[in-house]
């Protein structure tokens, strides 16, 4: 799978407006259930991933063909 459908929920504009982050890093990984998940943490000003208790990784996305445009000339499935 190269296509996610990536939901603009709570979770993911708290990440954008925590303190600290000036940029987004995407990672893939696959969860406990084998599905692939298109995983988004904050940087902050020095390049480094904000990964520890206080802050979010965001992984609520949807791999395609599930929740995809099948007719977009981007789709591959």
């Amino acid at each position: 799978m190269s296509d996610f459908t990536i939901t603009l929920d709570e979770a993911k504009r708290e990440l954008l407006a925590t303190s600290g982050v000036v940029d987004v890093r995407a990672y893939m990984g696959v969860d406990t259930t084998g599905t692939q998940k298109l995983m988004f943490v904050g940087v902050d000003a020095n390049g480094n991933d904000m990964i520890d208790n206080n802050n979010l990784i965001y992984d609520n996305t949807e791999p395609c063909p599930k929740n995809c445009d099948s007719t977009s000339p981007l789709y591959n499935p």
